[in-house]
């Protein structure tokens, strides 16, 4: 009796160690895929990043051009208007002096 008590025992410890050998091949799976889909994850997240990071770039390199071009479009509009401006102040002065030299002869 004390044998076949034994063999079970024994049996039941062989099978257990088996089920542990195998929970331990299950986990190192698990634990490999799961790492596997971490690193994708992750790099779909840095690509993501990147991507609206260039399109922010682009974004505001395009609101940079748009202002760059306002702000000469002004400073060309200012400078006609000063120039006109300064013509008509030159066309003033040139008359006051032909007035000047009218009256003087």
């Amino acid at each position: 009796m004390a044998k076949k008590e034994l063999d079970a025992i024994l049996e039941a410890e062989r099978a257990a160690t088996e089920v542990v050998e195998s929970a331990k091949v299950k986990a190192k799976e698990i634990l490999s895929a799961a790492d596997k889909e971490a690193e994708r994850l992750l790099q779909e997240a840095v690509e993501e990043a990147q991507s609206k990071a260039k399109s922010m770039l682009e974004s505001a390199s395009a609101s940079s051009d748009a202002l760059e071009k306002a702000y000469l479009e002004e400073a060309h509009r200012e400078i006609a208007s000063l120039r006109e401006m300064a013509a008509s102040r030159l066309q003033d002065a040139v008359m006051t002096i032909v007035t000047k030299v009218k009256q003087a002869l």
